[in-house]
């Protein structure tokens, strides 16, 4: 998830040059006061890899689908992933817990049914399919915005639903919605239920800690999935893996700690230390892995269909990031520019704190008021006016499940 921060000190403004891209889960805030962002080898590096970690996961997904039920192969890459997380918390030191019915929610969201109607998915569809349509959850946000939070829906946007509707038709072609359109359908609904995942979290604070956060969602989702596993096996709809060959389960293990934990490590350590426009195109290649890693190692054919329908999902995703990056840029600069007079009205004779103080309030009015930023900040503590705003931008495109 895309956020930007800036902070003013006395009348110092590095507002508009401290732009920081985040995720939640994947989407909680990053956030580090009082330090730019900058492009450094190893954290783009660490991007590099955990975009990589989450494309090819779908292709290790549709590999160890061939040893696992969907369920099962479920439970049992959140079980590793799950543990590695609390492994990584613990080690860490312990950071304050979220809301126990916010965790709930947000981790039968996802990772519980995204991951569900992945795995579902994928055991019906094909693993190029598959990395194409998880590229569509920015198209799934602004829907969910749109409808729920009344956000506008603009031109650009328009255009962008229209080209993500047509390459979603064209892999599906005049095909019925059985088999592999069932499977699409399916990776869809995990696609949407990511999306609702992301409006719910607009609602977390600065004070949640993303790596807490995403351990207990994970515990959560483990809780949720444990009787339906149980229940599958009882019923003999999906076998117990008790003569699962290694590999399969090398890649049930693989998907869990590295498509799950390893890269949402990653990504939280590099997403506070890159710049928004360059991690926004890096994520946005999640996809154009999970698509070659299906092509070159499990064999997938790719089809005229498929290429034309990467070229559309792949313009769409483009225009949402274009747009969302000039909007965040357009808010950035006209935070400066009022951050600025209200310094300058601040030094002048009779102008004290307080009005300063009721400026910036109204600033960070006027910002929470803006249809498409997820949330903005102001506090001013005197004496000496220290001013801090902060604007939080909302979710491209970032489909690594």
């Amino acid at each position: 998830m895309p956020s930007a921060a800036g902070i003013v000190e006395a009348d110092e403004i590095n507002f508009a040059r401290c732009l920081q891209l985040q995720r939640p889960f994947r989407n909680v805030l990053v956030h580090e006061p009082g330090r730019a962002t900058m492009i450094t080898r190893l954290p783009l590096a660490a991007l590099i890899i955990a975009s990589l970690f989450w494309g090819t996961a779908v292709s290790v997904t549709k590999y160890a689908l061939r040893g696992f039920g969907p369920v099962t192969l479920l439970a049992i890459s959140l079980i590793a992933g799950t543990a590695v997380l609390w492994t990584i918390v613990i080690l860490r030191g312990h950071r304050p817990l979220p809301p126990w019915r916010r965790a709930l929610l947000l981790g039968l969201f996802e990772p519980a049914l995204a991951y569900a109607g992945d795995l579902l998915g994928l055991a019906r569809t094909s693993a190029a399919n598959g990395a194409l349509l998880s590229g569509l959850e920015s198209v799934f946000v602004v829907l969910l915005a749109a409808v729920f939070l009344r956000e506008r829906i603009t031109g650009r946007i328009t255009v962008a639903l229209a080209l993500a509707l047509a390459g979603v038709a064209t892999l599906e072609g005049t095909g019925p919605f059985t088999g592999a359109g069932l499977g699409d359908l399916l990776v869809l609904a995990g696609v949407l239920s990511a999306a609702a995942y992301t409006i719910v979290a607009r609602g977390m604070g600065d004070e949640s800690d993303p790596l807490t956060v995403t351990a207990c969602q994970f515990t959560t989702a483990t809780i949720l999935v444990l009787p339906a596993v149980t229940f599958v096996w009882a019923m003999h709809v999906e076998t117990a893996p008790s003569h699962v060959a290694a590999k399969f389960w090398f890649a049930a293990i693989f998907v869990g700690v590295i498509g799950y934990a390893a890269s949402f490590v990653l990504y939280n350590y590099a997403i506070a230390r890159v710049r928004a426009a360059p991690a926004s195109i890096i994520v946005n290649l999640i996809p154009v892995f999970g698509l070659a890693s299906a092509v070159f190692w499990l064999g997938d054919s790719l089809t005229v269909a498929r290429v034309l329908g990467a070229i559309l999902i792949g313009l769409s995703v483009t225009i949402f990031t274009a747009t969302e990056l000039a909007e965040a840029r357009n808010t950035a600069k006209a935070g400066e520019r009022d951050t600025a007079e209200s310094l300058t009205a601040s030094s002048a004779p009779g102008h004290g704190t307080a009005r300063t103080e009721g400026r910036i309030g109204s600033l960070a009015a006027n910002m929470r008021g803006h249809p498409r930023l997820r949330g903005a900040r102001a506090a001013v503590r005197s004496p000496g006016i220290s001013i801090h705003v902060e604007v939080r931008m909302p979710l491209f495109s970032a489909s690594g499940r």
